[in-house]
């Protein structure tokens, strides 16, 4: 018993430090005016641009990944002002603190108030919420949808609940189409409950959300068809998956093993086990398309602490067990800075800065001095990120990394570009030191037709012709 004792103690002082550490981290990421990463900068471009899928132009090659939702949420936020990517933010922190409120109310009922302490940890104190619970990403928005929908579902007691969930799974599949098993889930669930008292009030959101959205592509024209379907269509990779598993499982290994024990139990009628078969096989689907990053694990180790609250329920005997476990996977979210390494340093003005989750002083005065220097700049500008652009107040003509897959499998032709770089059309260029998104002709191009001006932290700034500033 002392022992048992001890093992909550540990867990529950674990739980309230990685809690209280993830609260001062959504603080020190909101107000952080540069972006978190090269997510931000696309998202917060579409978010203010004055159609969010436009025809193809000549000379810009720009490419709007989301649904319409996302983008409507975040504009209602747009009063808040500040930085381009606030708004954004915002939106993944109201999500992550709805799924935080979410366990709280399945677990607190289940295992008390220390065992919905502990769950809640497990969720923010994970280093994917700290990465996208405050990242101007629309992935936390999808999360917290979709569980909203199982919550509903499993828990109605009335009509107007079935409604209620099947707008919040449309809504998640309308944020970002990956976020499609809370939706199957409802389907097949109402349609087992086998009256139409229940299967219609539950298929009644997707047509009222689908003809709010109807209207919205209507009014930016036929474009969003070549946004979100022909830029989109990257071909699968195996090695992707395994390397989005591989990196992303490696520190929540027990919470991967709750779900397999879960997916291996025979519950048919569950819609919990359905919803989390769907989704591992929408992870396998998805996971191994380029670019995708540990937002494609999210849901899934999410559901991860809902299982494990359902099996302490199941199993009071196994409680001490699941409590030491829990403390195992909270010791591995133990927030570790993380040190920048570049192949050289030499000439560099700011050593640090791009590695740790929670942006530093040296983050801040890579941002800091990259956005004077753009800024400076009359324009236009060639970006590996297009975030720092939005800082600088240009533009951007093109999406790096998706026209660059594109590239890669001969989809599109970069010629044009490289004939822009080549006759000094940008008056500078930004490039990642180690892992810049650019094609390698493109690059070519830059070496050989610009001068290198600055090196700040992972960035090369390229000009026209040298200055000293």
């Amino acid at each position: 018993m002392r022992r048992e004792r001890l093992w909550y103690a540990l867990a529950c002082t674990g739980a309230a430090a990685l809690v209280a550490a993830w609260c001062w981290h959504m603080v020190l990421c909101l107000w952080y005016p540069y972006p978190l990463g090269y997510g931000e900068g696309v998202t917060a471009f579409w978010l203010q641009a004055p159609a969010w899928y436009p025809a193809p132009a000549s000379g810009q090659w720009l490419h709007n990944p989301y649904p319409p939702l996302g983008y409507v949420l975040a504009s209602g936020l747009s009063w808040l002002g500040g930085h381009p990517f606030l708004a954004l933010r915002v939106l993944s922190v109201l999500a992550a603190l709805a799924c935080a409120a979410l366990v709280v109310r399945y677990t607190w009922r289940r295992c008390g108030r220390w065992g919905a302490l502990i769950a809640v940890a497990l969720v923010l104190g994970s280093p994917l919420w700290w990465h996208y619970g405050v990242y101007a990403r629309v992935d936390a928005l999808g999360v917290a949808l979709s569980l909203s929908t199982l919550l509903l579902i499993t828990q109605a007691r009335r009509p107007w609940h079935w409604v209620l969930a099947g707008l919040c799974a449309a809504a998640a599949v309308l944020v970002k189409p990956v976020f499609v098993a809370a939706a199957c889930t409802l389907m097949w669930t109402a349609w087992r409950r086998g009256t139409w008292r229940l299967v219609f009030p539950a298929l009644l959101g997707l047509p009222i959300l689908a003809f709010v959205v109807g209207i919205l592509f209507s009014a930016e024209g036929t474009a969003w068809w070549q946004h979100l379907v022909v830029l989109n269509r990257l071909d699968w990779q195996l090695g992707q998956l395994v390397d989005l598993l591989a990196t992303g499982l490696a520190r929540h290994a027990l919470l991967a093993a709750v779900v397999v024990g879960f997916l291996a139990q025979q519950r048919r009628h569950d819609p919990w086990w359905l919803y989390a078969w769907l989704v591992v096989v929408v992870l396998i689907l998805t996971g191994g398309k380029p670019g995708s990053d540990g937002n494609y694990l999210l849901e899934a180790m999410t559901l991860a602490v809902f299982v494990a609250v359902r099996v302490a329920q199941a199993n009071p005997g196994l409680r001490p067990l699941l409590v030491s476990a829990a403390l195992v996977q909270l010791a591995m979210f133990a927030p570790v800075s993380e040190q920048a390494v570049f192949t050289a340093s030499y000439g560099q003005e700011v050593v640090g800065g791009g590695a740790a989750l929670t942006p530093g002083a040296d983050d801040r005065e890579v941002g800091t001095i990259l956005s004077k220097e753009l800024a400076s700049s009359p324009g236009p500008v060639l970006s590996d990120d297009l975030g720092y652009l939005l800082c600088a107040g240009h533009s951007p003509v093109f999406q790096p990394y998706q026209f660059g897959q594109l590239h890669r499998l001969d989809r599109w032709d970069d010629a044009p570009l490289v004939e822009q770089v080549s006759n000094k059309h940008f008056s500078l260029v930004l490039v990642r030191r180690d892992d810049s998104y650019l094609t390698p002709s493109v690059l070519a191009a830059v070496q050989e037709h610009y001068v290198l001006r600055r090196e700040v932290g992972p960035w090369l700034v390229y000009a026209t012709e040298f200055s000293l500033r």
